[in-house]
């Protein structure tokens, strides 16, 4: 089967990122100016899953795939976890596809989405998703994420996050 998993790599590491630009702050703890915070995770996978909706032995259009990472820090260590739904739209171009992305940490969860291409193929990729909201201490967040494999399970995440 065709490896998604870049792109879910990327999606856990930009949990971590926002785990740590946190600090356990409060959202009413906030200043009411913008503030903005770049910090870099890298994500490893944990798991991947190609859901077949048709059930025709062929990965297309409607189909999806589901997968897991664990956060790390810059020192290898656990900062959360993450999970991604990329929904297949064309095989055209090694496959384009719309993903959704949740970033979890006890710090609250960070949601996330880009539109990614070359998704059916084992060549490295990289992305860029939209920071669509948050909870707990991630309320209010924007910004975007850049995503970059380092590898076929790894890929690094680069957070520019603003409340």
């Amino acid at each position: 089967m065709r490896s998604l998993k870049a792109v879910g790599l990327g999606t856990a590491v930009a949990l971590s990122a926002l785990i740590v630009c946190a600090s356990g702050a409060d959202a009413a703890d906030r200043p009411s100016t913008r503030s903005e915070t770049k910090f870099s995770l890298t994500g490893k996978a944990t798991g991947q899953t190609i859901v077949d909706v048709a059930q025709d032995g062929h990965v297309g259009p409607g189909d999806y795939v589901v997968f897991t990472e664990d956060l790390l820090d810059s020192n290898g260590n656990k900062v959360g976890s993450d999970s991604a739904v990329c929904t297949i739209i064309t095989e055209a171009a090694g496959g384009e596809a719309q993903c959704t992305f949740t970033f979890s940490s006890n710090a609250g969860d960070i949601t996330a989405q880009s539109a990614s291409s070359g998704i059916l193929t084992n060549e490295p990729k990289t992305f860029d998703a939209a920071v669509t909201g948050g909870t707990k201490d991630f309320v209010g967040v924007r910004g975007s994420i850049h995503g970059s494999t380092d590898s076929p399970t790894q890929v690094k995440l680069d957070f520019d996050l603003f409340y």
